[in-house]
This record gives C-alpha cells, sequence and structure tokens, in this order.
C-alpha cells in the first residue's frame, strides 16, 4: 500500500493533482481523515512523482505497468488504442477503415512537431495528409507552370494529375469529381455510356473538289453527289463525348461498344479481340494478349507449349529449343548464336568452363574447370597452371608456376616478390632462405647462400677478403 496523502498536503499539492483528476478539485471537501489517497484510489506516488495509475501509460493500474505503442491505460488497465484513441471508451473508438494516429508528427528536418502524446481517429488510406500511414501525407504536384495540385488519395495510394484522373470514375478530371450511374470517365471528362471523350478534329475541304469531280462525271446530278461525299469526308467535330461510331469514322479505329458502358478497341481489348466478347483468356492456350484483332502470344514469350505461351529460348524454359525437348543425362541446352536456337549439347561437367559440374555454371575469368569445380590455377598448388599439375613439397604456385619462395629471386618469400638487381642491371641478386640478398657483398652469403665470411674477412666481389698487413 502506497503512502497516503494526507489533507495538510493537498495545498501544495492541488495545481499537480488538478491536472490528473479534474479541474474543480478545489469543489471538494475532505473530513479530518479522509485523504487524497482514499478519495481518488489511482493516485500514488511512483518513482517520487504523483501519478495517476488509470491513465499513466508508463504505471498502468499500479507503477512500472508500461503499455505497449498500440495500448494506452483505460481506468488502470492497458486497453488497444484503436477503440480508445484520444480517450476512453465507445465514444473514441475509430471506424474500421480509421487508424488511431498521433496528432503531432516527426519533421524530418525539424524533429518532433505538435503533441506527440495526444491521438486522434484519422482516415488513413483515403485522407490525402495520411494515405500511406498516419501523418505520411502525399506530395505536392507542381506541372510545368509550377502550379501546385491538391492530390487525393484513394485505397492507400496517392493520385495526381493527368495520368490519374483520366480512367477514374471516383476521380474523373480531378480529385472528387465523381461520374453518375449512367456514365464514365472517359480521357477526364464524365462521358455517357457507350460514349467516350474526342479531342476533335479539323478535316481539309474536300466538298468543293468532290462537286467538281461529280460535275465531270455527271452533271449536275453527279455534282450535287459529288458534294455530299465530299462533305462527308471534310467533316470536322470539335473536342466532346462522341458515339462508338462516330469515333471509328473519325479515327479509323474499331471501336464498339461491347459492355454497354465503355466503347472497346477491338484491336487491343483481351476481352473483346475482333469482336464483342472474344476474350483472349477463354482461349485454350494461356497467355495470349489481343494484337491487331487476334490473341497472340506476346513477343518476350512467343511460343505456344503446354496449352501456355513461353519462351523456348528462354534460359530457364524446362524444355530446350523445341516444345517437349527435354536433354538427356551428360548434355546441356546450349544457345548457338549462328543457328540462332538452342540446341542439346553433350558436355563433360569435369572440364567445361561453362558448364563446370552441372549445367550452366559458369567459371570465372581466370578459373579453370577442374574435377567438376571452378579453380584458380594461377594459384591452386593441386592444379597450378593446368588441372592436376601439383606442386612439390616446399613449392607455391605463383602465377600458374610451381615455385620455391626460399631461391627464387622473382618471388622470393612471396609471389611476385622480386628480389631485383644490384649495380644497375649489371646483376641479379639472390633469394637466400625467403631474403633477397646481394652475394657480392653480404658476409652471411658471400658468393653464394649460406656461405659466411671469417671474423676478420669481409665480402668483396663475391669473396671472402682479409686485409692486407
Amino acid at each position: 500500500m502506497f503512502a497516503p496523502i494526507f489533507i495538510s498536503e493537498e495545498t501544495a499539492l492541488r495545481k499537480t493533482v488538478s491536472n490528473y483528476v479534474s479541474p474543480s478539485l478545489g469543489n471538494f471537501y475532505y473530513s479530518k481523515s479522509e485523504t487524497l489517497y482514499t478519495k481518488f484510489p489511482y493516485l500514488t506516488y511512483c518513482s517520487g512523482m504523483l501519478t495517476n495509475t488509470a491513465n499513466d501509460n508508463q504505471n498502468c493500474g499500479s507503477c512500472d505497468i508500461k503499455c505497449k505503442n498500440y495500448e494506452t491505460c483505460c481506468s488502470g488497465n492497458c486497453v488497444p488504442r484503436h477503440t480508445n484513441c484520444g480517450g476512453c471508451g465507445p465514444d473514441f473508438s475509430c471506424g474500421i477503415y480509421q487508424q488511431c494516429c498521433s496528432v503531432g508528427y516527426v519533421d524530418p528536418d525539424l524533429g518532433p512537431v505538435g503533441p506527440q502524446d495526444e491521438f486522434i481517429c484519422r482516415d488513413v488510406g483515403s485522407d490525402p495528409a495520411h494515405c500511406y500511414g498516419c501523418n505520411q501525407p502525399c506530395d505536392v504536384y507542381f506541372d510545368g507552370e509550377s502550379r501546385s495540385f491538391t492530390s487525393c488519395c484513394e485505397n492507400g495510394r496517392c493520385l495526381y494529375p493527368p495520368k490519374d484522373f483520366l480512367w477514374n470514375n471516383l476521380h474523373c478530371g480531378s480529385c472528387g469529381n465523381k461520374c453518375s450511374d449512367d456514365s464514365h470517365c472517359s480521357n477526364g471528362h464524365c462521358c455517357p455510356n457507350c460514349k467516350e471523350w474526342y479531342n476533335g478534329d479539323s478535316r481539309t475541304d474536300l466538298g468543293i473538289y468532290g462537286g467538281i469531280a461529280g460535275a465531270l462525271l455527271g452533271g449536275a446530278a453527279g455534282a450535287g453527289l459529288g458534294k455530299l461525299i465530299g462533305d462527308w469526308l471534310s467533316e470536322s467535330i470539335g473536342p466532346g463525348c462522341y458515339s462508338c461510331d462516330t469515333i471509328k469514322k473519325h479515327t479509323g479505329v474499331n471501336v464498339e461498344c461491347c459492355n454497354n458502358k465503355t466503347c472497346s478497341n477491338l484491336e487491343v481489348d483481351g476481352d473483346n479481340c475482333g469482336i464483342c466478347g472474344h476474350s483472349c483468356e477463354s482461349e485454350p492456350v494461356s497467355g495470349k494478349i489481343c494484337v491487331g484483332g487476334m490473341c497472340v502470344c506476346p513477343t518476350n514469350i512467343p511460343d505456344e507449349c503446354d496449352w501456355q505461351c513461353m519462351n523456348l529460348q528462354d534460359p530457364g524454359s524446362k524444355y530446350c529449343g523445341t516444345c517437349g525437348n527435354i536433354c538427356q543425362e551428360g548434355s546441356c541446352c546450349v544457345y548457338s548464336n549462328e543457328l540462332g536456337y538452342k540446341y542439346c549439347s553433350t558436355t563433360h561437367f569435369d572440364i567445361d568452363r561453362n558448364n563446370c559440374g552441372y549445367c550452366g555454371k559458369k567459371c570465372y575469368l581466370g578459373y579453370s574447370c577442374c574435377g567438376g569445380k571452378c579453380i584458380n590455377t594461377e594459384s591452386d598448388g593441386a592444379n597450378c597452371g593446368g588441372c592436376r599439375i601439383e606442386c612439390q613439397p616446399g613449392e607455391v604456385c605463383c602465377g600458374g608456376v610451381c615455385t620455391n619462395l626460399q631461391s627464387n629471386p622473382g618471388n622470393c618469400g612471396n609471389c611476385d616478390y622480386d628480389c631485383g638487381y644490384y649495380e644497375g642491371a649489371a646483376g641479379r641478386n639472390y633469394c637466400c632462405n625467403g631474403k633477397c640478398m646481394n652475394l657480392r657483398s653480404d658476409n652471411n652469403n658471400c658468393g653464394y647462400c649460406g656461405h659466411e665470411c671469417g671474423r676478420n674477412e669481409w665480402c668483396n666481389q663475391g669473396v671472402c677478403s682479409s686485409p692486407i698487413l
């Protein structure tokens, strides 16, 4: 039991207690035997500080009981913050599409901004200020003239003009511009069903030329007919929503209203390929797309095999070059630049650098395939300079050559450590026990390695000499 706070302490603690309990604390009266602890049982001392354990996330119910990040303290119990956001009880419960977010946020440059410990329900995923999550807003969009547009958020994705407003029925042309049930969004404009937005065109006036041609062919009647034909050819229309037939007439694109909603391009529409209702997904071979009004395999997977589109020349294909062709044991599928296709080729996995150990395993540049393993024959003592060329005891492989590091002047002590020459290029230094020596002047290696001059001698031109008395 925590020590009670008696009335004698109330005056000094009134301001502190009122922050935890009620601003109207001064209206309460106590008997001489009452304490703040009995009047407000959640008030306790934790680490020397007066604490309200009814709503303190660090001391919930009692001292040092910490609520998790997704919880909050209500009436001394850690409860889900989503259903008690900014307060306790059903009035503070977030909706099914909302999240409980802190009122403040952390700016990458400024640091914490606003209250970090106050929370409120936000429409995350639809509110541009919280599109990607709590306090994760959409960026401001700038066009070529540096004008800013307010972006909108849909299902956790920020929408920006113009591309996100061209065909979106909920945001057609701009944020929040919803098309009616009997219309749809076409190129950023709400058009009636079976009509699409067309930017218009302007053709050369061919009517007069049609009239002249008609007169030459058949007098006045021919002139009238020719002018009608010319007028039809020269007809121009401005921007607006037009029927599929009108758009077909002016663009030459084969469009039809197949779903009583939009004009489908029968040349490329996979659900209406060539004719309304012909779906490429219904084809016996899966993976086809609509090209030129026909369901075909895409160029990156052009081959029909096993009732699906695939690339039989792809390295990952289970078949080699042709449908059903599987390479037998001891052979690999290889591509021939000369032939332009893949075929099965017999290989030796123990020496083939392109198929070392198994098909497709290539050895790095400078490595050889020895016994089915990629080996650096420049430094491997068991395969020095080539496969199965083993160096003798005391030798190491330097640059593909078995070398004795104790005596080789070009690899003295270590590979590629060259002892060099003395007196320019007059003579070469020697390697003695892994160290470079000048045999012309070294008293311990005079003339040859290990030859020591006497006590009163010195090495002169490779010969131990005595002083002349």
